[in-house]
């Protein structure tokens, strides 16, 4: 039962991005419950929308907002909205060389205050894929805003390219 919508079946997306996404879909979620069996240590809490709108500066620092997406999940799914964030922010300035710095000091900090294994590593590209899969949903439920539906053709397109690149290759 998706939190954010169905992506079986996307209205006004391509259909050949719509196959790859459901092409995938099954093999992420394979992945995402050997790993939920494998390490439930792995699992607690999250905030589950992590990007930069739900930062806040405060006198004492950094804090998070906005918990309506919390609950129970991949303590690592915390760390891709923002690897996401970033490499949206980052293309869009034609800085994507900057990536792999951002990328390797967020798991490093990271790392300094959890355990965070290669395997952690490599969950990383399943809980992007499922992300990314996510939002579709997320987008779909809300197509009666002209803004959002435009934007959910495109970031299909987006989805179904890393999927073929990150996912299948």
């Amino acid at each position: 039962q998706p939190k954010f919508g169905s992506v079986a079946k996307l209205i006004g997306v391509d259909r050949r991005h719509l196959a790859m996404v459901n092409e995938v879909r099954p093999k992420v979620f394979k992945a995402l419950k050997r790993f939920e069996k494998d390490h439930p240590e792995k699992m607690g809490f999250i905030h589950a929308d992590l990007h930069f709108g739900n930062i806040v500066l405060t006198q004492r620092g950094l804090a998070a907002i906005d918990f309506d997406d919390s609950g129970y999940g991949f303590l690592a799914y915390d760390l891709v909205i923002p690897l996401m964030s970033v490499e949206n922010l980052l293309k869009k300035e034609k800085r994507m060389r900057e990536l792999s710095e951002f990328r390797g000091a967020l798991l490093q900090g990271y790392a300094s205050r959890a355990s965070w294994t290669e395997e952690d590593e490599a969950m990383i590209l399943h809980l992007t894929a499922a992300r990314r899969i996510a939002m579709l949903g997320w987008l779909h439920t809300r197509s009666d805003n002209p803004r959002l539906k435009k934007h959910l053709k495109s970031a299909a397109k987006v989805a179904a390219n890393y999927l073929r690149t990150n996912y299948l290759d």
